[in-house]
């Protein structure tokens, strides 16, 4: 928001400025379109007006970003889990499993989200790959001690091995996951 704000009053104070230029030499009268001063001035505020009504640029342009929806195909083989029981029984009925705790408003989270149902095909049948929404699975969230979102946790036999936190690549989970399967 502030870079469209400097960008805006910086590209139309330029304008501004070269259009009161103009104007001067012309002999105009106008005090504001007519003096390279008043030019930056009206210039500046109709750009900052400008900018900030145009719409904000997609994800793939800015490469995600915070509070920005990625597009993907969803993976049949994610399980949203609500609750505890829920979750106990999913980590006890899998030899592996992925979880990813996550809030909607999270722009990490949903940088996150094709990754993790790229993984879920990748590796269906053989691990588990589950989301719990943290804001909605509260007390889930506060006993399996998450903090800092995207919180990804890795699972072997019920028991965790590896906790990540932020944005990973997906390579990276992908040769934990195989890690853990051939252990």
């Amino acid at each position: 928001m502030i870079t469209k704000v400097v960008f805006g009053a910086l590209i139309g104070g330029l304008v501004g400025a070269l259009v009161g230029q103009w104007a001067k030499k012309k002999g105009g009268s106008c005090p504001i379109s007519c003096s390279p001063q008043g030019g930056v001035l009206f210039g500046a505020m109709l750009g900052i007006m400008i900018l900030m009504v145009l719409p904000p640029r997609t994800p793939t342009q800015r490469g995600g970003g915070m509070g920005a929806t990625v597009d993907f195909t969803p993976s049949a083989h994610v399980t949203h889990i609500t609750g505890s029981a829920e979750f106990e029984k999913a980590l006890a009925e899998n030899e592996v499993a992925l979880v990813k705790f996550y809030t909607d408003t999270c722009g990490f989270c949903e940088m996150m989200k094709p990754r993790i149902h790229s993984l879920a095909d990748a590796f269906a049948g053989r691990v588990a790959i589950m989301t719990v929404n943290a804001e909605e699975s509260g007390e889930l969230a506060r006993t399996a001690g998450v903090g800092p979102i995207p919180d990804i946790r890795i699972y072997k036999g019920g028991k965790q091995q590896e906790k990540l936190v932020g944005l990973r690549p997906e390579a990276d989970l992908a040769v934990i996951l195989e890690r853990l399967l051939t252990e």
